[in-house]
Order: structure tokens, then sequence, then C-alpha cells
């Protein structure tokens, strides 16, 4: 299962990302969640079957998210 600090690592290595679907990833929290402020291209994010509150971070920073 990805976690935090795998997709922390991807994040900090793969800035270009355009979309990521993390859905049905429980094992990722508020440390995985932050990390996704450093894909500042994401178009698309799948966040279904999470349990991710406070998403609003992410939406400040990933200001294409459709």
């Amino acid at each position: 299962q990805l976690q935090d600090d795998c997709l922390s690592a991807t994040t900090a290595s793969c800035p270009y990302v355009e979309s990521l679907i993390l859905m049905s990833c429980p094992s990722v929290g508020a440390d995985g969640l932050s990390s996704l402020c450093r894909l500042p291209n994401l178009t698309l994010l799948d966040l279904s079957y999470t349990f991710l509150t406070n998403l609003q971070p992410v939406f400040d920073s990933c200001t294409q998210l459709e």
C-alpha cells in the first residue's frame, strides 16, 4: 500500500505530475496529503475512498485542479 513516505518521495522527485489517482489508499495521511502541494501542474486528483480531510492547502497550492 502507498504510504506517506513513498508519496512524499514521489512528489519530490516528480514535480511535474499532472494527474494522480490515490483512490482507495487509506494509508495516505496528512503528511502525504501535504506533499501534494509540491505539484503545481496537478489538474486531476482522485481521493475517493480515502480518509483525508482538510484539502484546502492542496487546493490553494494546486491552482490548476479541475
